[in-house]
């Protein structure tokens, strides 16, 4: 037995899911690609066999079913301040955050199965032990949660000085009614008030929450984070960041081990609302796998030249059962069989042939599976030897194979690879001449049989060129100032006199990527008001700076802007008025003017003439 082999030959994968094992079998056979192809050659009038073993493996069909199981959902809701300020996102950009997402509340709990509950709780501020506050329902139906969102999903504190969303909820609920609260109720840890709940219980309990970004100091309440983890099918967090970047609220989250969180920013609101719930059901609700096998259709031939006689075809399966192969009309030597192989395991395909032929003759047994090729024999008769050893000479000759060369984009380039090893091919070359007298006589007649193909072989030739990617960091600022420029990508960084503002990104060229970090340039004004109650700036300089004296004025106040910028205000002194000391005695009376009982006619001109005339009688 010969084995020429470009790989070991012990398995096949061909369709993805067929796994083909080769039985050993007499006689020489050869890789070709994901083919095996076995070759033997008979003698005339011999009777040859011919075995051809694979292995079938099915395709595995996996899905998901999501089960709609009454579940119980702790739904908690941010009431804090920062809730209230515009979500710059969705179909509605000017909308509260709290309002966006106590709409996605409304729609996540229509979605609940038949038989949920929902517990809804807020709080006023995000800290260490923040789910802990008064303002929390009972165990609802789905049914009442509903009412009880759609009563709340457009509020927002009534004045200017109401900065919490959670002091809108508390007045909600202390005229919801006993059935929605106890108004009895004080602080207590949201995990705690769900334990205690008289209400049955649901199988599953689920944990969702609302809320965005974070300030610095704001923390995840890490009691109820652990409780989650232990009792919750899920710990879902849904987030309304009013703008890009890395969010506090999501590094906290994931310290404590909560990953579950969806970023609501940049979507529309029906795709918001689909892909919320959606993540909500793969989490939140029993799934199961269902498993479905697929085996493959087949067609197995076995094929013979005129003048070869084949027997006992049979295809055996794992099991032992076993189908004949139908003779195909016509005067081809034919046998074919097509069907689904529907057990897993090893096949048998086994024939056997005879002949005396007068010439090699070639007798081909294929399996294809899938429609592809994956099992071959090539067996030959060769004609019995003539009578006369010396009219006659053999001999076999190599065909040399070809190299075929392929491109390969995934290969560096100029690197070479083997994909199929080439194999020479066999042929057989006779002569025969003509015999007079016990010698040969004339020129010879010459037959050329090919017994072995040859195997092209393949290389593989590289043609990947490796790209370099640049990248360029920008710092600017808005007075137009590049406050550093650097050919690396790199984060943020502090300048002084400057506060940072925002991001962008520049991916267009995949080959050049440009990050700009924009800054504010800060300014301090000192701002006054003159006597006439007109603003007027004192001085404006770089930087924030301190307060400061002005001549004529009085500091009265500083703001600090949302930009970082800093106004010092002040107000102008009121000047001194200095009042002259009333005269008396004989020189304030020589500026009395008696002008009592004189005639309003007189006017003017009248008091002057009186002047000068009590002058002169002086």
């Amino acid at each position: 037995m010969v084995f020429i082999l470009n790989k070991k030959l012990t398995s096949i994968l061909a369709a993805g899911a067929i796994l083909l094992t080769i039985a050993p079998a007499t006689g020489n056979f050869v890789r070709v690609g994901n083919n095996v192809v076995h070759a033997e050659t008979f003698k005339s009038g011999t009777e040859g066999t011919r075995t051809l073993k694979f292995n079938i493996k099915p395709k595995i069909e996996t899905k998901v079913l999501t089960y709609g199981e009454p579940v119980d959902l702790i739904m908690v809701i941010d009431g804090s301040g920062s809730q209230i300020e515009p979500f710059n996102s969705g179909d509605y950009p000017n909308k509260r955050k709290i309002n966006v997402a106590l709409l996605d509340a409304l729609n996540l709990v229509e979605s609940l199965p038949e038989g949920s509950q929902v517990m809804i709780a807020s709080y006023s501020t995000n800290t260490a032990d923040s789910y802990a506050k008064k303002g929390v329902t009972k165990l609802i139906s789905r049914e009442d949660a509903i009412k009880v969102l759609k009563d709340v999903k457009d509020s927002a504190p009534e004045s200017k000085y109401e900065l919490e969303w959670y002091r809108v909820w508390e007045k909600y609920l202390n005229n919801a009614g006993d059935k929605i609260f106890d108004k009895s109720s004080t602080d207590r840890p949201f995990e705690e008030v769900y334990e205690k709940e008289i209400a049955k219980k649901n199988k599953y309990v689920s944990v969702v929450q609302f809320t965005d970004e974070w300030v610095q100091d704001e923390d995840i309440d890490k009691s109820f984070a652990d409780w989650a983890k232990a009792n919750a099918k899920t710990f879902m967090s849904v987030l309304y960041p009013k703008t890009d970047g890395s969010l506090r609220s999501e590094t906290m989250m994931k310290a404590v081990g909560h990953p579950n969180i969806y970023n609501a920013r940049g979507k529309k609101d029906s795709v918001r609302t689909i892909n919320l719930i959606e993540t909500f059901r793969s989490t939140a609700l029993r799934t199961t796998t269902s498993r479905k096998e697929i085996f493959p259709d087949g067609v197995v031939s076995v094929n013979a030249e005129k003048g070869i006689d084949i027997k006992e075809l049979e295809l055996i399966s794992p099991s032992g059962a076993k189908e004949k192969l139908e003779h195909q009309p016509g005067d081809a030597i034919s046998w074919s069989w097509k069907g689904k192989f529907a057990e897993q395991g090893e096949y048998t395909l086994r024939y056997k042939f005879t002949g005396k032929p007068t010439e090699t003759k070639t007798i081909t047994g294929v399996v294809n599976v899938s429609d592809k090729e994956v099992v071959k024999g090539v067996d030959t008769i060769v004609p019995e030897d003539k009578p006369a050893l010396d009219s006659l000479d053999t001999k076999q000759e190599i065909i040399p194979f070809k190299t075929i060369e392929e491109k390969d984009p995934t290969l560096p380039f100029g690197e070479r690879r083997v994909k199929v090893k080439g194999v020479n091919g066999k042929k057989l070359i006779t002569n025969y001449y003509d015999i007079v007298n016990g010698k040969r006589v004339g020129t010879s007649r010459q037959e050329s049989k090919v017994i072995l193909e040859p195997v092209d072989e393949v290389i593989l030739v590289g043609t990947k060129v490796e790209e370099k990617v640049n990248y360029k960091t920008i710092h600017k600022g808005d007075d137009g100032k590049v406050l550093k420029e650097e050919n690396v990508a790199s984060e943020k960084s502090d300048f002084e006199g400057y506060k940072y503002i925002k991001t962008e990104s520049d991916n267009s060229d995949k080959l050049n990527v440009l990050t700009t970090h924009y800054y504010h340039k800060l300014i301090t004004t000192y701002k006054g008001v003159d006597t006439d109650g007109k603003e007027v700036i004192l001085e404006k300089v770089d930087g924030t700076k301190e307060k400061k004296d002005f001549k004529d004025y009085t500091f009265e106040k500083t703001e600090t802007l949302d930009n970082g910028d800093v106004i010092h205000y002040y107000k102008a002194k009121k000047a001194d008025i200095k009042k002259e000391p009333i005269k008396t005695g004989t020189s304030a009376g020589s500026l009395i003017v008696p002008v009592i009982g004189l005639s309003s006619g007189v006017g003017v001109l009248g008091i002057a003439s009186y002047l000068v005339k009590r002058k002169r009688n002086k």
